[in-house]
């Protein structure tokens, strides 16, 4: 009979997979989302299969899927990935900031060398957006060189960011005093200003200026 083993001549029942063992099923979903990347029936496969399950199992994981619990701890840890990975607004700005103040100077030791890309400062790692390396050949037939090239990011658009988030780029800003647009507005008017005394200079008669 199907789905029945024969052991010395007596029939024994099909073996049973325990879908409601918690410490099971609770890595077998954290495994799942881990590995979706991967695709929804390779991340079942390996995710059950890695958490114990039997690999023979036909429809193993379509059971495990369909348990209401299963889908709320899914749903549960890939909000806290969201969640998780999710940058507020200040950390935005801090690392436009890092972008934009970028300094070449710390890819360098005191000797003169590159840093190695394991030993360079956050700060600096995080405005690279490249690394070239090229075997450098003297004329005398000494072995080659290694002579890396670090590709920086342009400091501009996160300085252009960073500007427009504090409102310096529009001409009727005025915040603190202290923006672009509002010192615009100030040199326009100093401009009209002697605009002015310049068109009056030019009118006033000469003996009347001399009186």
């Amino acid at each position: 009979m199907a789905g029945r083993k024969t052991v010395a001549g007596k029939r024994t029942s099909p073996t049973r997979v325990n879908l409601h063992d918690e410490a099971r099923r609770e890595k077998f979903c954290r495994l799942y989302v881990q590995y979706m990347g991967m695709g929804v029936d390779a991340a079942g496969r390996r995710a059950a299969i890695e958490a114990g399950y039997s690999a023979k199992r036909t429809g193993l994981v379509g059971d495990l899927t369909a348990q209401p619990a299963v889908q709320q701890r899914i749903r549960a840890l890939l909000e806290e990935g969201f969640a998780r990975d999710q940058m507020t607004p200040q950390e935005i700005v801090a690392r436009l900031a890092r972008l934009a103040r970028r300094d070449p100077r710390a890819l360098f030791t005191e000797d003169g060398d590159h840093v190695l890309p394991q030993d360079l400062a956050p700060d600096i790692a995080f405005a690279i957006v490249g690394l070239d390396t090229e075997l450098k050949f003297d004329a005398d037939g000494a072995p080659p060189t290694a002579v890396r090239k670090y590709r920086l990011v342009n400091p501009l658009p996160a300085l252009r960011t960073l500007a427009e988030v504090h409102g310096m780029l529009d001409p009727n800003s005025a915040a603190s005093g202290t923006g672009i647009g509002d010192r615009l507005a100030r040199a326009r008017a100093r401009l009209r200003e002697q605009a002015r005394d310049a068109q009056a200079i030019e009118v006033t008669p000469t003996k009347e200026r001399a009186a």
